[in-house]
């Protein structure tokens, strides 16, 4: 769906419109990784830090972000050096205040150089209906 523009049903958006400060956290298959894409489908430009975690759930880095991403759909490619352990999760962290408007993000691609991968399972601080809550938790 990521190359869907607008307001997608699909993707993860926050409870509540320019709520503040938002979280999702993904899981992946671990692997050492250099990038992380993350595919905005509406009002994009939110994103404002990354924190990736090992296996054992140790915060591995934390990465600022300053997402200049204004045109949907697009998606906001974050460059790191290549990490020495494997990465298995993913935290995005958003200020809804910072772009007026429902921020929604359709996926999360990790990436390195054994390839790319797509998250195996999500949470969220919050989601705009319990529709999408129990779609993730069914991912699980």
């Amino acid at each position: 769906a990521y190359h869907l523009l607008g307001n997608d049903q699909r993707a993860w958006a926050p409870a509540e419109l320019d709520d503040g400060v938002q979280l999702i956290e993904l899981s992946y298959a671990a692997r050492a990784a250099d990038r992380v894409r993350i595919h905005e489908t509406y009002n994009p430009g939110a994103v404002v830090r990354l924190i990736l975690f090992d296996e054992r759930g140790s915060v591995i880095s934390e990465i600022p972000v300053n997402d200049p991403t204004r045109k949907a759909p697009g998606y906001l490619e974050v460059t790191f050096p290549l990490t020495k352990k494997p990465v298995a999760a993913v935290r995005v962290v958003l200020d809804t205040l910072k772009i007026t408007g429902w921020n929604e993000i359709d996926a999360v691609e990790l990436v390195g150089p054994a390839g790319r991968g797509w998250a195996i399972s999500a949470h969220a601080s919050s989601y705009y209906t319990s529709e999408h809550k129990d779609l993730v938790a069914k991912k699980k």
